[in-house]
């Protein structure tokens, strides 16, 4: 997973994605830092999109898929 090795200026919290291990900003993932700290996993978007695909959902047209 990416961790970053240096200290750059960010105040808000971060998330880290159970499924692939990369640590998000919970602003940019629509959580407070209160949200994320009381749930109890998170998976994020290109994760949750990989597994749902991957579990036989409909891809969207446009996505490798014909439309008849």
């Amino acid at each position: 997973g990416y961790a970053p090795d240096f200290v750059f200026e960010f105040d808000g919290g971060w998330v880290l994605c159970g499924a692939c291990v990369r640590w998000c900003h919970t602003e940019c993932v629509g959580l407070s830092e209160a949200e994320a700290e009381a749930r109890g996993g998170y998976t994020c978007p290109r994760c949750r999109a990989t597994l749902s695909t991957a579990a036989g959902a409909p891809r969207a047209p446009g996505r490798g898929t014909s439309a008849s």
